[in-house]
């Protein structure tokens, strides 16, 4: 969104936070004092405008319970892009986010890290561990290459539950 410059104290000075989103403190040109504060973006995050510049209101949430931004990602545990709860937002890093990740629109197995290999004629699993992908092999059924996926996330990959569906 933007280069974070944004203080603790300005953001204390324009908003309350009621536990789920921001509220503005402070009325003007397209804000209204005791409202919620921000709109959607495209990607349906919620997002706000202070200064001219755009924050994703997580983030600015973030730094008003805590005092400065989390230092790499700002990730929503239940997947609810918009449920902006301070106990749903945890500080973690791209690889972490990643690995709570829902699964990807373009997935067309139906298994999140299982794919058909054209070429080999044969189902491929693979896992990405510290921005690494790593090839699982290939099998003869997809519930093969699903289940030795699922047994990779759960010895090396440290992923989340939610991870995938």
């Amino acid at each position: 969104m933007t280069n974070e410059i944004l203080t603790h104290a300005k953001v204390k000075e324009l908003f309350d936070y009621d536990g789920a989103q921001l509220i503005w403190k402070v009325g003007g040109k397209g804000r209204q004092r005791g409202k919620p504060a921000g709109s959607y973006d495209s990607n349906g995050y919620r997002k706000v405008s202070i200064d001219k510049k755009v924050y994703r209101m997580h983030r600015v949430i973030w730094l008003h319970v805590y005092g400065e931004f989390p230092p790499n990602d700002t990730d929503h545990i239940n997947g609810i892009r918009d449920d902006n709860r301070i106990e749903n937002l945890r500080a973690v890093t791209r690889s972490e986010n990643c690995r709570n990740a829902k699964k990807s629109i373009r997935n067309s197995s139906g298994i999140t890290g299982v794919h058909w290999d054209k070429k080999n004629q044969k189902w491929m699993a693979s896992i990405t561990l510290d921005g690494q992908a790593k090839n699982l092999g290939r099998f003869d059924g997809k519930y093969e290459a699903a289940s030795i996926r699922h047994f990779a996330m759960e010895i090396e990959g440290n992923y989340t539950a939610r991870h995938g569906k």
